[in-house]
């Protein structure tokens, strides 16, 4: 589990939604050992895993670090992840034609 938590990396994952709920997962079981960390280990972790895909995140939370909470980086990355959700699940645009408007009928 360490391990796995140590190295996970979003583009492994499907969707940031499944990179999160991964490494939730994993701290969550790792909180019941004795191998748990602090909570700025596991922030710094999750945005290690996220680097390379979202570097804007990154850019700006890592200056704040000291004042960063795993909390407050989950609510941001959760958001970006449903907003990721709502792209995916919307309809395909039709070219010429502006959302909202109607497909023209066919006579």
């Amino acid at each position: 589990m360490h391990h796995e938590l140590v190295t996970a990396r979003c583009e492994a994952f499907d969707s940031l939604a499944s990179f999160l709920t991964r490494i939730t997962y994993l701290k969550e079981r790792l909180e019941d050992t004795d191998f748990r960390m602090n909570e700025k280990t596991y922030t710094c972790l999750a945005l290690k895993g996220i680097a390379s895909k979202y570097p804007d995140i990154c850019t700006r939370w890592v200056p704040h670090m000291e004042a960063v909470t795993w909390g407050e980086l989950m609510g941001e990355l959760w958001a970006q992840a449903d907003g990721e959700n709502d792209e995916a699940n919307s309809p395909m645009p039709v070219p010429g034609r502006t959302s909202g408007q109607k497909r023209p009928r066919r006579e």
